[in-house]
């Protein structure tokens, strides 16, 4: 009877031990808000700005870029001349998807730094508008 009880309580101490580690443990949560994408873009404003460079032209638009995640994202960046310009100038490439070329810029620089988004942060940068009125992507 000794023997019998001291294996029931050996089974029951193995059978709850295994059950414990295979119980489904829910995942942790990745997207602070659901229904949004993990990255995002949103729209702020187009202005006018007198710049530089005059290939780009006088209209850029400005967006948002939100990380939506848990964790921080790293973008290439540098600073901008003013904040009238947004609070970083990231490094994107303009491309014709039809061709998969290359017509401007690039998504690597050498004279810059590659920062940290945090969670739940976003940054403000702008990108000329005529850009938006041709067929071209951008990453």
């Amino acid at each position: 009877m000794k023997n019998l009880c001291i294996f029931n309580l050996l089974f029951m101490l193995l059978f709850s031990a295994t059950y414990a580690q295979r119980a489904h443990k829910p995942a942790a949560r990745i997207l602070l808000n659901s229904h949004r994408p993990a990255v995002f873009l949103s729209y702020i404003e187009q202005k006018v700005m007198k710049t530089s460079d005059k290939l780009k032209g006088e209209n850029y638009l400005f967006f948002k870029i939100t990380n939506n995640t848990r964790w921080k994202i790293w973008l290439s960046m540098s600073g901008t001349a003013g904040k009238e310009f947004g609070q970083a100038s990231l490094y994107y490439a303009i491309e014709d998807p039809k061709s998969d070329q290359n017509i401007s810029g690039s998504v690597s620089c050498h004279v810059c730094s590659t920062n940290p988004l945090g969670s739940g942060r976003s940054i403000i940068f702008m990108r000329p508008s005529i850009i938006s009125m041709i067929s071209l992507r951008i990453r």
